[in-house]
């Protein structure tokens, strides 16, 4: 009988304990088509299917062992038409797959464009990851297509996610906690349980840097393009002197986002939050700039909103003259800017103010790289002494802005409400 009872616990406790996981995909951004590749089709949308199938099926096997798998519905992205380069999505294609379990399954992709399958094989593995992810899949006709994306776990059942943490109400026992219970009492003694204590426990809420009393210096206001900027600064980095090698970098990068905000207030847009994850995708990119990839490029495919300022000089200005002449920099795209109208492709001309004030980004992080002229071959400068500096500094915004639709500009660059 003692057996019996210990091989039916093991069993309920299998049961129990081995759970899956339900997981939420979400696209992001992807690259679509050439416009002489969807001639006829135009009209068609992109659509996305993802499935979660044992780690033992090749991509090439899983289209013919579906039912091995658990696969989400078609998600539809955009027209493809709106997609031709590089597709962001303000509405994220969202998909939900339940019974994940990642010791023993995979998960993979599958894109259609209209009625067409365009990725071959037909479902490709993409890695899990609870931070923005992109991955390059391999497409018809024998091409390319990035895709960023995020997956995030939003139910686990294991023992103990019953437990309350903000209530005062006795907690309601889980199935396992049943089971020990039934099984106390049918032969085991049973053992006071102990008392536990439920308190109150708050969120985490994201950092917001948002200093309202940074007073706005007119010079700098009054600057309006970048060659003015640049002389202000080189004027101002002779007079303060500041050291390249011991810059208070955080401060810089504090002030950055504090001036943002106060711009930022001017046309009804809310505070940013600093993002930890987005300050290390903009610290990375900074110092790749100054390393390898030249003067200001854009990273690719972007999945977060940016904007890139670059500076050099033997000395540089205080943290807080750099920090808005870097914001006015962006800011001062916005002269003249029609805010009843629209054009395509207008961000080319006006992007860095619209990306600065679109009212949909809520997070921000600044990475900032300080180099010696004399040790990296920048084409930023044509020409440097060995006692140049040279700064790169650069701001990524999620979600990202400067979506190309009329009624997404409208709602989001919106005229300015109060003055300086």
């Amino acid at each position: 009988m003692a057996m019996m009872k210990l091989s039916l616990f093991l069993f309920f406790f299998l049961i129990f304990y081995i759970a899956a996981d339900t997981i939420e995909i979400t696209v992001n951004q992807y690259t679509g088509l050439k416009r002489r590749e969807i001639r006829g089709i135009e009209n068609k949308f992109y659509q996305f299917q993802f499935c979660a199938c044992p780690k033992k099926l090749t991509d090439r096997l899983v289209a013919n062992n579906l039912q091995k798998c658990d696969c989400s519905g078609f998600e539809r992205g955009k027209q493809l038409r709106e997609s031709i380069g590089i597709a962001k999505l303000s509405n994220s294609v969202i998909s939900k797959i339940a019974n994940f379990d990642e010791e023993t399954s995979r998960l993979l992709v599958k894109v259609l464009a209209g009625d067409r399958t365009l990725t071959w094989p037909d479902f490709q593995t993409i890695p899990m990851s609870n931070s923005k992810s992109e991955v390059l899949l391999t497409t018809l006709p024998n091409s390319k297509m990035r895709l960023a994306y995020t997956t995030n776990s939003i139910q686990k059942s294991t023992p103990g996610d019953n437990i309350p943490v903000m209530t005062n109400e006795k907690p309601k026992l889980s199935k396992l906690s049943t089971f020990f219970k039934t099984f106390r009492k049918s032969g085991a003694k049973k053992e006071e349980e102990p008392k536990q204590k439920y308190e109150v426990k708050a969120a985490p809420t994201p950092v917001t840097t948002f200093s309202s009393s940074l007073e706005i210096n007119p010079e700098i206001r009054r600057l309006s393009n970048m060659n003015a900027v640049k002389s202000y600064l080189f004027s101002r980095s002779r007079v303060d002197k500041n050291e390249p090698v011991s810059y208070d970098v955080q401060s810089l990068k504090n002030m950055i986002v504090s001036y943002h905000n106060i711009y930022r207030s001017k046309h009804s847009a809310l505070a940013l939050s600093v993002d930890p994850v987005l300050e290390s995708r903009g610290k990375r990119w900074a110092d790749e700039l100054a390393y390898h990839k030249g003067c200001l490029i854009h990273e690719q495919p972007r999945v977060y909103g940016e904007n890139l300022f670059f500076f050099g000089a033997r000395h540089l200005p205080n943290p807080k003259t750099l920090a808005q002449a870097v914001t006015q920099s962006f800011y001062l795209e916005g002269i003249g800017y029609n805010y009843s109208n629209w054009r395509p492709f207008s961000y080319f001309k006006t992007g860095h103010f619209t990306q600065l004030v679109w009212k949909k980004s809520t997070r921000i992080g600044v990475g900032i790289s300080i180099v010696k002229a004399n040790t990296v071959r920048s084409p930023c400068m044509s020409t440097s002494s060995n006692n140049m500096y040279l700064i790169w500094v650069v701001v990524k915004y999620d979600p990202a802005g400067n979506f190309e639709s009329k009624n997404e500009y409208l709602d989001n660059v919106r005229p300015m409400t109060s003055s300086f």
